[in-house]
């Protein structure tokens, strides 16, 4: 499965230095142009660094612990519990860490109510934007098809799979494709996509689902799947 690239760390510095340049360049003209404050260019990088460098910290962990989202995902009471979580402690970090770095400023709570924290907001924005992006980037698996040629396969279009020894099969309303990977690790990589594993062999798509009873799940392409004992809990 691709990656994201906003989830490599080069890419996350990159993302930060890009920051740290725009809000210099602005805020120095800001004070230059609109305040007719005699400020260096210098003093100006220096605040910014020191305002944005929680951001270093707190952007991986965001990236890292936010489950990734897109559009058509069933959106879930703990993908929602764990979006607001993660917003709001990246707000209260980043605005306290200001708080703190810049305490001796005057009129503190006006420049963190109406600078800082609108900021930070906006920052946060962006990052759970280039979450979604990326979870965009990673909806395709790179597979071999039926004529051993590589082929990248759309999660969307897998019903299920099912393990073949060390490789998985999967399959797709009219096309078998084969890839490398264990069952589990697959499970894993798939849960935040609507997949769930069913028996020890098969993980399937939810949407492909068209009726069930307690020993057999029919899928939409008409492949009757068994449920294993262990798994039944786990099928909504």
């Amino acid at each position: 499965m691709t990656r994201a690239h906003i989830d490599r760390p080069s890419n996350q510095a990159l993302l930060w230095m890009g920051l740290v340049l725009f809000t210099t360049l602005y805020y120095f003209a800001y004070d230059r142009l609109y305040l007719s404050r005699d400020v260096l260019l210098l003093e100006t990088l220096i605040g910014s660094l020191k305002a944005w460098a929680i951001w270093l910290l707190l952007m991986p962990l965001i990236l890292h612990h936010t489950p990734p989202w897109h559009s058509g995902q069933r959106v879930t009471s703990h993908l929602v519990q764990n979006l607001l979580l993660w917003m709001f402690l990246g707000l209260a970090v980043s605005t306290t860490y200001q708080a703190w770095v810049f305490n001796d400023v005057p009129n503190l709570g006006s420049t963190l109510l109406f600078c800082y924290f609108p900021a930070n907001l906006k920052i946060l924005a962006v990052v759970m934007a280039l979450k979604m992006l990326g979870a965009k980037q990673s909806m395709t698996l790179s597979c071999q098809d039926h004529r051993n040629q590589t082929s990248e396969l759309s999660i969307r279009d897998i019903s299920h799979c099912s393990s073949d020894g060390n490789y998985l099969q999967l399959h797709s309303a009219d096309r078998t494709y084969t890839t490398r990977s264990t069952l589990s690790a697959m499970a894993q990589r798939l849960q935040s996509h609507g997949f769930i594993q069913i028996h020890r062999r098969h993980l399937i798509n939810m949407t492909f689902v068209r009726e069930r009873n307690s020993q057999y799940l029919t899928l939409k392409t008409g492949v009757q799947l068994p449920i294993g004992r262990s798994f039944k809990s786990a099928i909504p």
